[in-house]
């Protein structure tokens, strides 16, 4: 997910936004910021928030396990190796994690940090 994808929720045009942005604020191009830097902003990838409950399940999760994905019909799995066939079903918790989308994965140490 990008920040874009984040914080855009209408699907408003990054270049324009930019532009507007700089105007509106008088950046001088001295400072460094520039419609470049706001469209590159946008374009940067954004680590997920868990919220409390997500954080907690993970935390508790056998520490074999690795990585949590979504298959493309929606369903979660959670694996021991990156992106394996041997993926055990996860689906009591599909409500959950809503920013993994259909084919993707993630480590569960990067999602808790620290934490695991």
């Amino acid at each position: 997910m990008t920040n874009a994808e984040k914080y855009l929720k209408e699907g408003v045009d990054i270049n324009q936004m930019a532009t507007e942005m700089v105007n509106y604020f008088n950046f001088p191009p001295y400072e460094g910021i520039g419609e470049s830097s706001i469209e590159a902003f946008f374009d940067k990838e954004v680590k997920p928030t868990l919220t409390e409950d997500e954080r907690v399940i993970l935390r508790n999760i056998d520490k074999k396990i690795k990585y949590i994905t979504r298959d493309n019909s929606g369903y979660l799995y959670i694996t021991e190796k990156s992106f394996s066939m041997l993926a055990l079903p996860f689906s009591i918790y599909n409500h959950l994690f809503q920013f993994i989308e259909n084919g993707e994965e993630y480590s569960i140490k990067e999602l808790l940090g620290d934490e695991k």
